[in-house]
């Protein structure tokens, strides 16, 4: 479900850009589409799967729809481009409550209202005493009075199984 929203919070600092991003590809699961925005983890087995658990640490987005729907597990003509760090557009979760306001250099967490407005682990939010907070907001929004979801610019700073070091 991640990336579905149309509309931006109030605020954008597009001036910062969307990139650099790095970029890693990663095997897929058998019988899965992977689509663009999907908050994904590398399981044990070294497969993605999607993130499916708010606030907790993913290996990064997918960068490109990847259908392996009709594919085995590891097929190598079907590998998922991930982003494991960079500026990211991404499905971000507000409303007057529980999902807070943000502002420039809000840190976030991974949160989902069981898709009532988005899954489980496929978006970003502002939530209160969180400790996973992987994106930093490059956008700024007020609370609202009932759930949405915006399509807001973070910087995600990468965590997870990524094989990426600084």
């Amino acid at each position: 479900m991640a990336l579905t929203s149309t509309t931006y919070p109030t605020s954008v600092h597009r001036h910062i850009g969307d990139g650099p991003q790095v970029i890693k590809t990663y095997n897929p699961t058998a019988a899965t589409t992977y689509t663009i925005g999907d908050f994904v983890v590398v399981g044990t087995t070294g497969r993605l799967t999607a993130q499916g658990t708010d606030q907790t640490a993913i290996t990064g987005i997918v960068a490109s729809t990847v259908d392996n729907s009709a594919g085995a597990n590891d097929n190598t003509d079907k590998m998922v481009p991930v982003i494991v760090k960079g500026n990211v557009w991404v499905d971000f979760l507000i409303s007057d409550s529980v999902y807070l306001g943000i502002g420039i250099g809000t840190q976030c967490t991974i949160a989902g209202d069981s898709g009532t407005t988005c899954d489980e682990g496929q978006s970003v939010a502002n939530i209160s005493g969180a400790t996973v907070l992987p994106f930093t907001s490059l956008s700024i929004q007020a609370a609202t009075t009932s759930a949405a979801a915006k399509k807001a610019l973070f910087y995600f700073k990468g965590q997870g199984n990524t094989g990426y070091w600084a």
